[in-house]
């Protein structure tokens, strides 16, 4: 990431990066949802403008090798992992917005166990220049392969109840869930297949509005350091914000 080009300037429109289950895909919580290092640094004003096409985010989804236990699993139980990268859809200055438009995301506790329901940031938010081109596609192939290998991998989907101390295979934990939990599992298993990806090739673009208190609060965060993003975003903090 860098600092905003010179030449650029904006109005009022935000670009929302979008989650698994807005993506249609409700077993989200049992990925593991890691920022890219670069966008870490969002509220450094010399670190805050994102180019279409760079990493934003990435989706690590593990599952056992084998969709059912073996008599050696005790001694070897191997599982695999597949990463899937979010990358930027346009340029523009990248922030994060932590109130959370979900629940279905899992903090990384290092060891490759997820909990489900934990409650963590939201996603990204893109305050979109003037004069920018349409998003570009490409993620939305991303999020169709993350729904295939949820469905083709259902039963050998590596999940950890928060009461328990070992992993298991998803199949597993649902069969000796209540009925409840086991059927609510089997209803977002249906929704992936019944996905139809031509549903979800949009991305979430709107403008700035009086709810976004903490959207208004980062790019404050921003004027607040850098001259030249207090002139660029001053009509931002003038209708909804304070003056800097």
């Amino acid at each position: 990431m860098k600092r905003v080009p010179s030449e650029i300037t904006f109005g009022y429109k935000i670009l929302e990066i979008p989650t698994l289950a807005e993506m249609g895909i409700p077993l989200a919580g049992l990925s593991d949802v890691v920022f890219d290092s670069e966008t870490e640094n969002w509220s450094n004003p010399e670190s805050c403008w994102i180019d279409r096409g760079e990493p934003i985010l990435s989706y690590s989804i593990i599952n056992y090798s084998n969709a059912k236990k073996t008599m050696f699993s005790f001694m070897n139980d191997p599982v695999n992992t597949e990463k899937y990268e979010i990358t930027a859809p346009i340029s523009g200055i990248f922030t994060k917005i932590y109130h959370q438009r979900t629940q279905e995301y899992s903090l990384n506790f290092d060891t490759g166990l997820q909990y489900q329901w934990t409650k963590i940031f939201g996603f990204p938010v893109i305050l979109i220049p003037n004069e920018e081109p349409l998003p570009e596609h490409h993620n939305f192939y991303v999020y169709d392969e993350i729904s295939s290998h949820f469905y083709y991998n259902f039963d050998a989907i590596l999940i950890r109840d928060q009461h328990s101390v070992n992993p298991e295979r998803l199949r597993s934990y649902i069969e000796r869930k209540e009925s409840g939990t086991r059927q609510q599992y089997l209803n977002w298993l249906n929704e992936i297949k019944q996905r139809e990806s031509s549903n979800f090739r949009n991305y979430k673009i709107r403008e700035i509005s009086e709810e976004d208190k903490e959207l208004v609060n980062n790019i404050q965060q921003l004027r607040a350091k850098d001259l030249q993003l207090r002139n660029k975003l001053a009509h931002i903090a003038r209708d909804f914000g304070e003056s800097i």
